[in-house]
């Protein structure tokens, strides 16, 4: 799988964590994780989005954005 600039796994991967590490950072579910970086689903709580776009460096708008642009990507794979 190609990894796009800017995205929440490129960002992830930068800091240099996994999946895992970056659910036990932030308390999150690991799926929560992975289903918003492959464009599965959009974290709707608003503390678990909050944590999440901070893990990521980002501000929550920010986060939900790419994670929508993934959701774009995965259905122009399907």
């Amino acid at each position: 799988m190609r990894v796009h600039r800017r995205s929440l796994r490129w960002l992830r991967e930068c800091r240099g964590l996994n999946a895992l590490e970056l659910a036990e950072e932030t308390g999150c579910a690991v799926g929560t994780i992975v289903r918003a970086e492959m464009g599965l689903q959009v974290p709707i709580d608003q503390v678990e989005r909050t944590r999440l776009a901070a893990a990521y460096g980002l501000e929550p708008e920010e986060f939900v954005r790419l994670a929508l642009d993934a959701a774009d990507a995965h259905e122009r794979r399907v």
